[in-house]
């Protein structure tokens, strides 16, 4: 992805777990693309300050703020944590960020709607694109409403797809869809979870398989 983006572009790329940072660090090294690619050891979220990192068994890219989001591998669950700085996508854009955030894409066991909220003004200025797992078990296990993250982004002029991993199968979640989903979804019915992209309408045209899936 960051080759993709290309030296006329900036990666900013977080990774509060110490071990799988500096892979994160190789791998840039490794891959060329230092140059236009910044790594971060902070945790993003909703708030600055201290946090405990909780790991996940043995699973180590599971690790999360919240351990009530940990389930048990290996009969082990939530243990070892370590402390780590936290900052917001806002605090941290004001300082670091040179034009627009194109693209955020999250994968923060069960802490994406902080993210999301901790950045909103500027996600919202620049229209960014979204890319995150939406898992309402997770969400409640992090005492967040799955349907508001999704009333937030839809009042906003976003479109919602359920991403796959051929864009033309890409599922369209219109207001229609969230509407029903919200009467007759409900945790212990729901099998897991999506990966979603959360693309403004302004930007459609930025995405041709996108348009062909219609709007609400």
């Amino acid at each position: 992805m960051a080759k993709r983006v290309g030296p006329v572009g900036q990666v900013h790329a977080f990774e509060p777990e110490p071990d799988l940072l500096k892979v994160l660090e190789a791998n840039v090294v490794m891959n060329g693309i230092r140059s236009w690619t910044s790594t971060s050891g902070k945790a993003i979220s909703d708030c600055t300050g201290e946090g405990k990192l909780w790991h996940d068994g043995s699973n180590t890219g599971g690790a999360s703020l919240i351990s009530a989001c940990i389930a048990s591998v290996d009969g082990v669950g939530a243990h070892d944590p370590v402390t780590v700085t936290m900052d917001t996508l806002d605090d941290y854009a004001a300082s670091n960020v040179a034009g627009d955030m194109d693209l955020v894409k999250i994968d923060v066991q069960g802490n994406e709607e902080r993210v999301i909220r901790g950045g909103w003004s500027s996600i919202l200025a620049s229209k960014s694109t979204l890319a995150f797992e939406f898992n309402p078990i997770q969400f409640a296990e992090a005492g967040v409403e799955a349907a508001d993250l999704l009333e937030l982004l839809l009042s906003e002029s976003y479109e919602i797809l359920v991403a796959s991993e051929i864009p033309s199968k890409a599922k369209h979640f219109t207001r229609r869809h969230f509407d029903e989903w919200k009467k007759r979804r409900t945790l212990q019915d729901w099998d897991g979870l999506l990966n979603v992209a959360a693309v403004h309408r302004e930007r459609l045209q930025e995405f041709p398989w996108c348009q062909e899936l219609g709007h609400s």
